[in-house]
This record gives structure tokens, sequence and C-alpha cells, in this order.
């Protein structure tokens, strides 16, 4: 027979193994229930589209929420109407969409609004006219690819569609002046980065 003092340990251990198991069961199904880790937060890309038409373009997203992304973005371009030339430095703010709930990462559309700092300059007289403000706005879709090492690959296609005020110089034979410049333009985006 089992001296008293073995008898009542083995009583004891009947006792807590089942608690230990419990508590360890409850504290790996609260580990399988906790989110996964957030995946990359901000990614910076630029256009391989855009120099081919006079433009340099950069843009920044930023993670607001599961399904939503902040864009920033600036830009410089160059345009042409008829005997005048644009410079034009951009700066816009908009949102994107993720239709998966991954935000950065997947399908989504994407509205952005720019303001434009425009110099139009009269080619014949070289006449510069003063700054002007333009705007812009873009909507598209696309799909961004953020690989595990942190490159990204963001492709989309929409329209951008933009409004300049007109310009006025004193040229050599007199005042000459251009009309407000409006465009609407499909949009194909070819953007490459890095996600952090």
């Amino acid at each position: 027979m089992n001296p008293p003092s073995t008898r009542l340990r083995c009583r004891q251990l009947a006792w807590l193994l089942p608690l230990l198991l419990g508590v360890s069961g409850r504290a790996s199904a609260s580990e399988a229930q906790e989110p996964p880790p957030p995946g990359r937060t901000v990614s910076v890309a630029t256009s391989l589209i855009t120099p081919f038409f006079g433009a340099y373009y950069l843009e920044g997203k930023f993670r607001a929420s599961r399904s939503f992304a902040v864009v920033l973005n600036t830009s410089y371009l160059t345009l042409k109407n008829h005997d005048w030339k644009n410079r034009a430095g951009t700066v816009g703010v908009g949102a994107e969409y993720f239709f998966q709930g991954d935000a950065l990462h997947g399908w989504y559309v994407e509205a952005i609004g720019e303001v434009w700092l425009t110099s139009w300059r009269h080619e014949p007289s070289g006449q510069v006219a003063p700054l002007g403000l333009g705007t812009a706005g873009i909507a598209l879709g696309g799909y961004q690819f953020v690989f595990d090492r942190g490159p990204v690959i963001d492709l989309g296609a929409g329209v951008v569609a933009f409004h300049l005020p007109g310009a006025h110089v004193d040229a050599a034979g007199g005042p000459v002046s251009s009309a407000p410049f409006t465009r609407v333009y499909p949009a194909a985006k070819i953007n490459v980065g890095w996600a952090f």
C-alpha cells in the first residue's frame, strides 16, 4: 500500500493535469485567433510610361486601414498648345479602395485630385506669363503586386482630366492671349517601386 503522502500527490496531479491542458489549449486557441501581422504600410513608386510624354511622376501610398490607402503624388511635366508651351509642377492627394481587404496589395480603384502650378511661355516671342493654378482629376482601377522582399509593380487603366487657365503676355506685336486649356485623356499606369 502507498503511503498517504504519495496518494495525495497522485490525486493533486490528477486534478492539475486536465487544468494545465485546458489552459495550454486555450492559449494555443487564442494564439491561432490573433490576426496575422500587418503587411507593408507604405509604398513608393514611379511611372515607366509618363517620361515618354514629357512627365516625371512619383507616388506614395500609405495604408490607412485594411481596405483603404491614402495616395500622395507629385509630378513635373510639359505641355504644348499651338504657340504656347506649359511647364507645370503638380501635387495630388487621393484614396484607393482594395477589394480583398489587404491594402497596398491586390485589386483596387483609385481617385486623385491634383493642383498644378503652371507657367505658360509664348514660343514665338519668348515671353512668359505669370504663374497660374490648374486642377486635375484621375480615376482608375488596377492591381498592385507587392513581392515578399519589397518590390512593387502597379498596373492600372482609367482616365485623367485637367483644366489649365489661359495666359496673357505682351509681345512685340502687341498683347497675345491663350484660351484656357482643358483635356480628358485615357490613362495607363505601369509603376515600379518599393514597399516598406
